[in-house]
C-alpha cells in the first residue's frame, strides 16, 4: 500500500554528457573572450604608443618656445623608441655639438619605448628626427624629409594609428 512518506529510491543527478556538454560550453566562451580582449590590449598598445609619441612632440615643442635651456629640442625617433632630446651644445671643447641627436647631450634625454608589439614606421625606413626651432616653434627634420611627416603606429595585429607633425608644430592624430 503506497503511502504518503513512501518514495521510490530514484536517485537526481547530472548524467556525464550534461556536464560534458556545460564544460564545452564554456570552453568556447572562454576562447572567444580570450581572443576579444587579446585584440583589446593590442588596440591599447597603440594608442599608448600614440599618446607617448604626440607627448614627446608637444614637450619638445614647449620646451623650445619656453627656451628650456636656451636651445632647441627634438626627438629622435627609432623603430620601437623615442627619445626627446636637447639641441643644446655638449661639450664646449668640441665643435658642432649639439646640432643634432648624434652630438647632443645626453645628459637631458627623456627616452621612451614603445609598449611590446608597437612599431614606429612612415618615415622612410630609417631613424628620423623632428627638431623645433627656439623662439617659433615649427618643426623640421634630420634628414630633410620635407613636412608633413607621417609617422605610423603600427602593432604585431597591423592595427595603425597615424600621427602626422606639420611645419608649424602641430602634430595629429588620425
Amino acid at each position: 500500500m503506497p503511502s504518503l512518506f513512501y518514495r521510490k529510491n530514484k536517485q537526481e543527478a547530472f548524467t556525464l554528457v550534461e556536464v560534458l556538454l556545460v564544460l564545452a560550453i564554456i570552453l568556447i566562451l572562454t576562447a572567444g573572450a580570450i581572443n576579444i580582449f587579446s585584440g583589446f590590449l593590442f588596440r591599447n598598445n597603440v594608442d599608448v604608443g600614440v599618446r607617448q609619441l604626440r607627448e614627446h612632440l608637444r614637450k619638445a615643442q614647449f620646451y623650445s618656445m619656453t627656451l628650456s635651456r636656451n636651445s632647441g629640442w627634438g626627438v629622435y625617433l627609432g623603430s620601437s623608441s623615442a627619445t626627446l632630446f636637447c639641441l643644446c651644445p655638449g661639450n664646449p671643447n668640441l665643435n658642432n655639438t649639439g646640432i643634432d641627436y648624434i652630438t647632443r647631450d645626453p645628459a637631458y634625454d627623456e627616452k621612451i619605448s614603445l609598449p611590446s608589439g608597437v612599431t614606429l614606421t612612415g618615415f622612410s625606413g630609417q631613424n628620423l628626427e623632428i627638431h623645433f626651432d627656439r623662439l617659433t616653434g615649427f618643426a623640421s627634420t634630420v634628414p630633410v624629409a620635407g613636412l608633413p611627416v607621417t609617422i605610423n603606429v603600427t602593432s604585431d595585429t597591423d592595427e595603425v594609428r597615424t600621427l602626422t607633425t606639420y611645419q608649424e608644430g602641430t602634430v595629429a592624430v588620425n
